[in-house]
């Protein structure tokens, strides 16, 4: 996660920034999202939480709406979180 919002995110992120979405997106996940049985990363209820997890993220605790908007940055992340789980 951190590489991605350091650089290919045409904003300017520093390191420290990077790394405290990246925690909050890591622990919001694994707060939100029941992982522990098979095929949970098929499920639309796993995409639609990580979904809702990465905006609470992104724009309630780091107002950064310009990332909640990037369809780059949240495939990329969710495909991340996924393939870290499973």
């Amino acid at each position: 996660i951190i590489p991605y919002l350091t650089e290919e995110i045409n904003d300017t992120i520093n390191k420290e920034q990077a790394e405290a979405i990246a925690a909050d997106i890591v622990q919001e996940f694994e707060d939100r999202v029941d992982y522990n049985y098979p095929g949970w990363e098929h499920k639309q209820t796993t995409v639609k939480e990580i979904h809702k997890l990465l905006l609470d993220v992104l724009l309630k605790e780091h107002k950064r709406p310009e990332l909640a908007k990037d369809d780059n940055f949240a495939d990329s992340i969710r495909g991340y979180l996924i393939e870290n789980y499973v």
